[in-house]
């Protein structure tokens, strides 16, 4: 169990690490958008993910 929690710790780090150094590929953060465009940039995502094949 403290191996799993020591991974689950790593992945979180990196993750953390990862969002510190990679550029936002819009170079906007979402206190700069409008709350309609929030939920509208939302809704396009969820349509695109939804529109795409299923493979198991």
């Amino acid at each position: 169990m403290a191996g799993a929690l020591r991974l689950t710790a790593l992945f979180a780090l990196v993750g953390m690490l990862l969002t510190l150094v990679l550029p936002e590929p819009a170079q906007r953060s979402l206190d700069d958008m409008s709350p309609e465009e929030v939920v509208s940039q939302a809704e396009e995502i969820v349509r695109g993910a939804s529109s795409a094949p299923v493979t198991v």
